[in-house]
């Protein structure tokens, strides 16, 4: 019985799979969509249509504003701190174009219950100070810099050519008066100029009302109880709710009326490559088929090796670019964005001709549709869309239920049927003949277009950088030294006017949840066919495996399997081929029932017989002296993954033409690399801490750009050598010991009959004898921790923000005797509204601040994430660190959420069958019990502050002692001798040095190369 101020607008299972209802309340309209998914995790959103016509950032502003307390609850970061006590690992949310969400998840209902009312105030009355505003989004510091949080997460596309082109395209596309123009971010000039806490404010009252709300809730959850929760806040709120509310972006977007060519130049150290962009107006959001059928065809044209796309501009022997993308904006009227990455500025002008005049054109004619293609990859949407439903229902139903809060009307139920029912469209596209196809590409692909290229610009580099130093000192000039001190002190007292009101204890116990329940999980038992400490219930199909197999028995309806090989053995020089191999196993011609097929044949062939495929080093990017290759399929088509396992690994061609152009194109996509800071740090981190032999070291594009350039070249001109050593590696390889995991439900597969010579082409004679084994590791087993004590910093120009990340030896695995105390001693100073978040990010020095163990790896971890202030944040991160170990005294309070989002996290595992089924093969690897996890939460929940100190911070210490720790930095090349300054053990390097030298060729030279990622797969949201 549904409470009496609720109607019930919809009830519809979605996708076949998860039963959801819409409810909508007769007094204000708020709508409220449950679902019931099961597992451990209540996840819910609560979302805004929101819109404006300027660069001030109002709406994302206003995102980081509501966090800041509200007037029932007015402390600051109260909300997380709740949230946090409630089982939930602290809030997010995020801003788009036409929306703003704020999630919540939580393990279990009862506090998703307890913390949905504190949240709901926040959001419809929170307090909007001038000290928030200050310190969240924008002030200067006494220094004369400009810092805030909003500010630090924005400096760092300010650069980026991405950006820049994506807002000049759109400032072609949109006229003024439209919302679509403008960057809801807020532009760096805007934050520091024309926005203000007035601005916010007024936006907030527009916008944050219940009409214009809706709560989407995924999980097992009473009905009754969630809409009671909401009804006695609209109680609350009724009076102030506006009798009606306007939605946003009722203006129709004009027509693009001619051809609109632009050229954007962009700072960047590599002047190779550049970013093309062509956009044409597309159909209305709520035409819902159309846009699912463009989505298809965006797909068709795109998606694996075979497409039209890859074949014309990157699997082709002159390639033009490394990726190309066509995709869709969802909005009142779809804007189509077909997108160039990697493009060779020597010859970028061809890339639109090429595109619209043979690529496109040929689309429009329906002769030109391979059928029997487009059919077997609308089969392969509905199984994926079919695997997402069991691995990731919530953000199918997000995403359905925002859209139709933006584009459709409650009484349009037929059309929100539609939206929560993906496959039912997609059975019937399936029908479509080719015309329909041809028509649809001659319809949205016109003449009519908007089309900007960026060009990289060396010279920029400096200018951009001499700009800012120059503008930061008029600003100092302009405030004198009176004026400094009055924005220090401005500062100063924004942040103690943020944080002296604290809430009581009363009132945080009275949130506290005190039971640590039996939270649910997905029941994965295990089977294997050798005899090991893994207990064996009753015979299936791997009994009849010829290698060590474990079955992970899960209620779902696919079948995964990850084949792990061990690489010990593969020699150094071959270990240089592996990504190109990996990258070939699916653009390569092969051999199929003794005929060789060609590389587009292979291709969609995979496509009719595959849900996904997938060949990566490491096992859950740690491990990585193993290879992990996954093959997905429906339960039925098991008998595919021994066919497609043999194709790929043992019967593929390589043929000098395929090696030559996925060559290129890897060296091309490392330039891309080089310009993204973050990454960059990250490879200097891993080739720091690697030792020598380590996959990981030969395992990354920018590592191996100069080797993957003299592949290219070497298989254009001496073949044989390359196409040798990519057989010596795959004949090593395939004779290096394996174990093999399968993830799949023993009902389903009970009329299954392996064949074990389904198998044979795996049995070699050179097969180590420890195939009898099951795979088991100790941690950083390839980590190298000669180089504590060194500091390595690289400049990259593309990127306005610095990036630190620090690590140090952690010898704890997930059974070691201190992990409990070292993960939560990093989660207490790490969770949204800790310590470092208030110290780093509450002041604006950096827009993410971490410190967490991988155990995995056997390392700890300080990350210090867009940084504006790199050397003040990690000073205030050292000194907040080092003065809590010294006083010994910890929040009572933070610590028990502490505890709470812990659990959280770690509950989170089990979040789907498919998330359930990793924890238990890497409990196999980790060699601990499969419930692990279900035991750490309870030492988690009866750990004391005082042992948590005591055995924690040892470690701690080590992370921040110059002598026992590794520390990598990226930042522009402005910052770089401030960083030097600060940081006596900086060594600066050159990207170019991150390079491992290529094994020689023989026969081959080569001129001198000026031009100085973990994972291959086609299928890549569908195997995370």
């Amino acid at each position: 019985m549904v409470r009496g101020i609720w109607d019930i607008c919809h009830n519809v299972m979605v996708n076949e799979k998860v039963p959801l209802a819409l409810y909508k309340s007769t007094r204000s309209s708020v709508r409220v969509a449950v679902a019931d998914v099961p597992g451990p995790m209540v996840k819910g959103l609560i979302s805004f249509a929101t819109a404006t016509n300027t660069d001030d950032g109002l709406p994302h502003t206003l995102e980081h504003l509501v966090f800041m307390g509200s007037k029932r609850y007015p402390y600051k970061g109260i909300l997380d701190v709740i949230a946090n006590r409630c089982l939930a690992s602290g809030t997010n949310a995020y801003t788009d174009q036409d929306h703003t969400a704020y999630s919540l998840s939580t393990v279990g209902s009862n506090g998703f219950l307890k913390v949905l009312p504190v949240y709901l105030d926040h959001l419809i009355n929170p307090t909007l100070t001038d000290s928030q505003y200050t310190t969240e989004v924008h002030h200067i510091n006494g220094e004369g810099k400009d810092a805030g949080v909003v500010y630090s997460e924005m400096q760092d596309g300010e650069s980026e050519m991405d950006y820049l082109v994506h807002w000049r395209r759109k400032d072609l596309v949109y006229p003024t008066y439209l919302e679509y123009k403008v960057e809801t971010g807020g532009r760096l000039k805007n934050l520091r100029t024309t926005c203000s806490n007035d601005k916010v404010r007024a936006f907030h009252k527009q916008f944050y009302n219940l009409h214009n709300m809706v709560v989407i809730v995924s999980g097992k959850i009473d009905h009754n109880e969630l809409l009671g929760v909401v009804e006695r806040f609209e109680d609350e709120v009724l009076k102030q709710t506006p009798p009606k509310f306007e939605r946003p972006f009722a203006k129709p977007v004009p027509p693009i009326e001619k051809k609109i060519s632009s050229k954007v130049l962009c700072p960047s150290d590599d002047t190779s490559q550049g970013t093309v962009q062509i956009s044409w107006l597309g159909p209305s959001a709520a035409d819902v088929n159309t846009v699912n059928a463009l989505e298809v065809l965006f797909r068709y044209l795109t998606d694996s090796a075979v497409a039209p796309f890859q074949r014309d501009f990157i699997l082709c022997d002159e390639p033009l670019c490394s990726s190309a993308s066509l995709y869709m904006s969802e909005q009142v009227t779809c804007e189509i964005i077909l997108n160039f990455g990697g493009a060779d500025v020597e010859r970028i002008d061809q890339l639109p001709i090429k595109a619209l005049e043979k690529t496109l054109a040929e689309h429009k004619l329906p002769e030109k549709f391979d059928m029997e293609r487009m059919g077997y990859m609308i089969d392969r949407s509905i199984k994926r869309l079919m695997v997402k439903m069991e691995t990731g229902p919530s953000s199918v139903l997000n995403n359905a239920i925002i859209g139709h809060q933006l584009f459709g009307f409650d009484e349009e139920n037929d059309v929100l049927t539609k939206r929560l029912n993906t496959i039912g469209i997609l059975r019937e596209l399936k029908q479509q003949p080719a015309q329909f196809w041809a028509n649809l590409a001659s319809e949205y692909f016109t003449d009519k277009y908007v089309h900007v290229v960026g060009l990289p610009d060396a010279d920029l580099v400096s200018k951009v950088a001499a700009e800012e130093d120059e503008r930061i000192q008029k600003q100092r000039e302009s405030l004198g030294e009176e004026g400094l001190k009055k924005c220090g002190e401005k500062l100063a007292a924004s942040i103690k006017a943020n944080t002296e009101a604290k809430p009581s204890e009363e009132l945080l116990d009275s949130f506290m949840v005190h039971e640590l329940e039996k939270f649910d999980t997905f029941d994965i038992s295990t089977i294997s066919n050798i005899n090991t400490n893994v207990p064996k219930k009753r015979r299936t199909f791997v009994d009849e495996l010829p290698f060590p197999s474990i079955l992970h028995d899960a209620p779902t309806k696919f079948i995964e399997m990850t084949l792990i090989i061990d690489t010990n053995a593969i020699p150094l020089e071959l270990r240089h081929y592996m990504m190109l191999w990996f990258e070939l196993m699916f653009e390569s011609p092969a051999y199929i029932d003794g005929k060789l097929h060609t590389f587009e044949e292979v291709a969609v062939l995979a496509t009719r017989d595959l849900i996904a495929r997938q060949i990566s080093t490491g096992v859950s990017n740690f491990y990585d002296q193993f290879v992990s290759f996954k093959l997905k399929v429906d339960a039925p088509s098991y008998k595919n993954i021994a066919t497609w396992s043999k194709i790929l690994l043992r019967d593929l061609h390589f043929d000098p033409s395929r090696i030559a152009i996925t060559a290129k194109k890897l060296a091309t996509h490392a330039v891309e690399m080089k310009r993204d800071g973050h990454h960059v740090a990250s490879v200097v981190m891993s080739n720091t801490i690697s030792k020598p032999d380590a996959n990981t070291k030969f395992y990354n594009v920018i590592s191996l750009e100069k080797f993957h350039n003299q592949v290219s070249k070497a298989a254009e001109k001496s073949s044989d050598e390359v196409v040798a050593k990519l057989n010596e590696l795959r004949e090593a390889l395939l004779s290096c010991p394996m174990n093999v995991h399968f993830a799949c439900s023993t009902e389903e597969m009970d009329a299954v009959h392996a064949d074990a010579g389904e198998w044979d082409f795996l049995q070699k004679k050179e097969r180590s004898p420890s195939k009898a084994n099951i795979f088991t590791s100790k941690p950083g087993v390839t980590v190298d921790w000669s180089a504590v004590g060194t500091t390595k910093l690289a400049s990259v120009a593309s990127t306005e923000s610095a990036f630190i990340i620090q690590k140090a030896p952690f010898d704890q695995g997930y059974d070691g005797p201190d992990i409990v105390e070292v993960l939560l001693l990093t989660q207490y100073l790490s969770q949204c509204e800790g310590p470092l978040w208030n110290s780093v990010r509450g002041r604006g020095l950096a827009y993410g601040a971490n410190i967490y163990p991988l155990a995995d790896q056997g390392s700890l971890v300080l990350s210090l994430y867009r940084c504006s202030q790199p050397v003040e944040a990690y000073k205030a991160t050292k000194d907040l660190i080092l003065g809590i170990l010294d006083s010994k005294e910890v929040s009572p309070t933070l610590f028990e959420a502490a505890k709470r989002s812990l659990v959280c996290e770690l509950a989170a595992s089990y979040e789907n069958v498919k998330s359930a089924c990793q924890v238990s093969l890497l409990s196999t690897l980790r060699d601990i019990p499969h419930d692990y996890i279900v035991k750490l939460c309870q030492r988690i929940w009866e750990a004391s502050e005082d042992r948590v100190l005591e055995k924690g911070s040892p470690y701690l210490r080590n992370l921040f002692d110059d002598n026992k720790c590794v520390r990598s930095i990226t930042a522009h090349p402005s910052k770089v001798l401030e960083i030097e300054q600060a940081f006596k053990n900086a060594t600066t390097i050159k990207i170019e040095n991150l390079q491992v030298e290529p094994p020689e060729f023989k026969n081959v030279t080569f001129e001198n190369d000026t031009n100085e990622e973990n994972e291959v797969s086609s299928d890549e949201e569908e195997m995370k």
